[in-house]
């Protein structure tokens, strides 16, 4: 689900190429999606922030028809296993005991385990190995304490988000 930011750019932009006020500049905009899936990233929103960025709140979307796809195409040899993955977009299905997995809250035990010395060590088996974290602030105290594990001195480089204008280049 896109945030309504980027909508209400693209109806903006279709009115100024097509000259007038109409919404989209009177052409037919077809928008495909699943609300079910990834919502829009506010950075440190509650969940009351991050629904209100969804597309679903832009002034425009009263305008929108909505159809609801009701066959399924991906799964259609399988309607059970369809309906079984609808459920658990929808907060249901079943529960599945875990208790059996060894759990830690201590992230020297999480590197450890993942890139313990013999991973550290042959840098092509890192590849295959993640730890996944919920924020960005936990991805870099994870980073950061890889890092310092790792015998050679980090760098850092730095992307650029705009592009310098072809005279200035020469």
């Amino acid at each position: 689900m896109a945030n309504h930011a980027v909508l209400a750019c693209v109806e903006e932009c279709c009115r100024r190429v097509m000259n007038n006020q109409i919404p989209f500049g009177g052409k037919v905009v077809i928008l495909l999606g699943d609300f079910q899936q990834t919502c829009p990233v506010v950075r440190r929103g509650t969940k009351a922030d991050v629904l209100n960025v969804s597309i679903s709140q832009c002034n425009i979307w009263p305008s929108f028809q909505i159809a609801r796809l009701t066959t399924p195409i991906r799964n259609a040899a399988d309607p059970d296993f369809a309906s079984y993955v609808d459920s658990i977009g929808e907060g249901e299905g079943p529960r599945i005991n875990l208790s059996f997995l060894t759990h830690t809250t201590n992230i020297e035990d999480v590197i450890g385990f993942v890139y313990n010395r013999d991973v550290l060590n042959k840098p092509i088996t890192c590849l295959r190995r993640c730890i996944l974290a919920p924020t960005n602030a936990q991805v870099d105290v994870y980073n950061s304490a890889v890092l310092d594990l790792l015998p050679s001195t980090s760098r850092q480089y730095y992307a650029a988000d705009s592009l310098e204008e072809h005279d200035e280049v020469m």
